[in-house]
């Protein structure tokens, strides 16, 4: 599965990684209330390869590489720092690849392709691995891929064998319930992404082709698009999401070099073709 990503660093900003080396800062204007992608810029960072990136409230950059841990860019400063996550049973830095990072407050949730999650402490700089232990013969649920926090001690964890809540103050865990219009495949599919939107919507990436659901945590109620259907999503599956200022969602998508465009007011989906000289850039995404 591809680092398939995007997020939205401002207003008129987005930040495209690559699936190979390096990142580029997509502009977006807006004409006659239509979003409008302007032309690629110069390739950043390309002698590194990430996985996912994060914008904090100072204007720092976090972005996770797949084999040198987490950088951290001020770019008031142009400075990076890295960060060693150690697996706790053999005290020694984790051989899995960091896939996504999420902040919460002074916590920061790092999933790995592997190795369980990780929680850093921002302020004292403490560290705790946590593990899907039991799980019976499925051995991917340590295969996480992203990380959504749902309360204080409660998290969703997407993973390669599907969605689970888990609370870390006691190490719990477990599927959530059939709540109206659950999916049975959110249960089995990795989950490709999670991103909540302004309106506190959880929308999940299924893999397999299977598309993508929304989640209501407030009315506890879904809302699934089937993959690569007229009347769902029309792609196999998203791999990246972010808002723009209308409170529209953007979507990359596996095996595609076209944005999925969705527009809350009429709650349709519209594929976003890209100019020709885009697409050789963006081809792998």
């Amino acid at each position: 599965m591809w680092s398939q990503q995007v997020t939205m660093i401002d207003s008129s900003r987005l930040l495209f990684i690559f699936h190979n080396f390096g990142v580029a800062i997509i502009p977006v204007s807006w004409i006659h209330q239509k979003p409008v992608i302007q032309p690629l810029p110069s390739l950043l960072f390309g002698s590194h390869e990430y996985e996912t990136a994060l914008f904090d409230r100072q204007g720092n950059w976090w972005l996770a590489t797949t084999e040198e841990g987490l950088q951290k860019i001020s770019p008031q400063k142009q400075f990076f720092s890295s960060e060693l996550l150690i697996n706790q049973k053999e005290k020694e830095q984790t051989k899995y690849e960091v896939v996504s990072v999420n902040r919460q407050k002074d916590i920061l949730w790092i999933s790995t392709y592997g190795d369980g999650f990780f929680e850093l402490n921002l302020h004292n700089g403490k560290q705790e691995q946590h593990l899907f232990q039991s799980t019976g013969k499925n051995i991917w649920t340590n295969f996480i891929w992203n990380i959504h926090p749902l309360g204080k001690d409660t998290l969703l964890i997407g993973t390669q064998a599907g969605l689970f809540w888990y609370t870390t103050s006691n190490d719990k865990y477990g599927r959530l319930p059939g709540y109206p219009g659950k999916p049975a495949i959110l249960d089995s599919v990795a989950i490709t992404t999670q991103f909540i939107d302004s309106h506190g919507l959880n929308w999940m990436g299924l893999g397999k082709g299977k598309g993508l659901c929304c989640y209501d945590n407030k009315s506890q109620h879904f809302t699934y698009y089937p993959g690569s259907s007229v009347h769902g999503y029309p792609f196999r599956y998203p791999t990246g999401i972010t808002e723009d200022k209308q409170q529209n969602l953007w979507f990359v998508s596996d095996a595609s070099t076209e944005l999925v465009y969705w527009k809350r007011s009429t709650g349709q989906f519209q594929v976003i073709h890209l100019p020709p000289s885009m697409k050789e850039q963006l081809s792998n995404l």
